[in-house]
């Protein structure tokens, strides 16, 4: 008897993958928690504090669906639910997600897990991104000087954008051996970052850079030197 030829390998692949999407697919549009949305995109000004994401959801269910845990992939994120766990069938609840924008200046995406006893979904992941402003752009963000290269001065381009307020720049570096100095014509958004080195070490040296605006809630952005050795 001929036997049959073995089954192409990559046939065998994608329809293990087309399977547990169907069987994905199937769970999904079985969950009795139906959410309004799972990703959102927040936009903040610059002078905010706080970052705060809604997610609504309606128990679509036959059954009472209690939340018993939502968890936070950053420390800088805190979730609350609203006054109860346990939703019946038809009702309608929020999960607070409130992010602490602090001193960032790029896009932030955070991550919230919740659990429950919804049989056909009992984890649902939700995702929201903060787009934060950006105040600064920095031409170059490292600056290397080659091993034996002589010490000159490395000038980096920073411009303030948009119409915020910036009109001066603090710096300081983490190493002596490096100097950092600001120069700046008043009323022009553009500003030259001076990097002096003395001497050659081995640290990579960190300039912090502080824009005077917003005041209350400095942001900070840094430019990183390899001083050749």
């Amino acid at each position: 008897m001929k036997s049959e030829p073995f089954p192409n390998r990559r046939l065998v692949r994608t329809a293990a993958c087309m399977a547990a999407f169907f069987f994905a697919t199937v769970a999904s549009s079985r969950a009795q928690l139906t959410w309004e949305s799972r990703a959102i995109e927040l936009h903040p000004t610059l002078t905010d504090t706080k970052a705060v994401a809604e997610f609504h959801f309606t128990n679509t269910g036959q059954k009472p669906v209690r939340i018993t845990n939502v968890e936070t992939s950053c420390g800088c994120t805190t979730a609350s639910l609203d006054k109860k766990r346990v939703y019946a069938p038809g009702e309608k609840g929020t999960i607070t997600a409130e992010f602490d924008i602090g001193g960032r200046n790029e896009p932030q995406k955070e991550t919230l897990h919740v659990t429950s006893t919804d049989p056909a979904e009992p984890e649902a992941t939700l995702q929201f991104t903060v787009i934060i402003p950006k105040l600064l752009d920095i031409d170059n963000i490292f600056v290397r000087w080659k091993p034996g290269e002589e010490l000159k001065p490395a000038i980096v381009n920073i411009k303030a954008l948009g119409d915020y307020p910036v009109k001066n720049l603090t710096v300081i570096t983490t190493n002596p051996a490096l100097t950092a100095e600001v120069k700046h014509e008043e009323g022009s958004r553009d500003f030259q970052l001076v990097l002096t080195p003395k001497k050659a070490i081995e640290d990579l040296v960190i300039i912090e850079i502080k824009p005077d605006y917003p005041k209350d809630r400095p942001k900070l952005f840094h430019v990183y030197a390899n001083l050749g050795k």
